[in-house]
């Protein structure tokens, strides 16, 4: 992950995650890359430093909706994006 502080604290990178997928007793797991961004805002003050953020994700490889196997309609059932807003104290 690639991150750069200045006004605001802005970061990319990719990561590989390892998803488990599970449906009416069958399970498989799915192993794919992703591409993550984000942005934050520290807010500057002498004790504590407020902050708050935003986080997306999305997969760079997807599985579309084939009959053939469980295993490929939970892999077309698995997650297509990731939004996430943070926010917190710092010491």
């Amino acid at each position: 992950m690639f991150n750069f502080k200045a006004v605001v604290a802005v970061g990319a990178g990719l990561e590989y995650r390892a998803e488990k997928l599970e449906a009416q007793g069958e399970s498989t797991t799915y192993n794919r890359p992703w591409i993550r961004a984000n942005i934050g805002y520290a807010i500057p003050s002498p004790v504590v430093k407020p902050f708050f953020g935003v986080e997306v994700a999305f997969p760079l490889t997807n599985t579309n909706n084939k009959f053939d196997s469980m295993e490929n309609v939970l892999k077309s059932m698995a997650p297509k994006n990731q939004f996430g807003l943070y926010a917190g104290i710092r010491f």
